[in-house]
């Protein structure tokens, strides 16, 4: 899912759906180009040897999403108001040019 392209909640959630909430945390983060990522973090890890936001190219990106929160996979995508939580902070922060940690959304 590209934000420089018209996107649709639709993608988003096939990109949530896909992250395995069960075996990984995630950080959900956007491209300078505009490309929407999930990482997966290891059970157990820092974050820090798996996201550098400098080093990854990240223009913005959200909190860690704990594994078995239901935040990322088949469960968090059942959750309307979720989804259009994350997908909408996705949009106005690419739109208003956000660099940086995105804190509250």
């Amino acid at each position: 899912m590209n934000l420089k392209n018209k996107t649709t909640k639709t993608e988003f959630r096939r990109l949530l759906a896909a992250c395995d909430d069960q075996n990984y945390s995630h950080k959900l983060w956007v491209h300078h180009d505009g490309e929407v990522r999930f990482c997966r973090i290891p059970i157990g890890s820092n974050i820090g040897p798996h996201f550098d936001a400098e080093r990854d190219g990240a223009k913005f990106h959200l909190e860690q999403f704990i594994y078995r929160g239901n935040y990322t996979g088949p469960i968090a995508v059942k959750d309307g108001p979720w989804v259009a939580r994350l997908y909408n902070a996705l949009v106005k922060n690419w739109a208003n040019r956000t660099t940086g940690f995105v804190d509250f959304f």
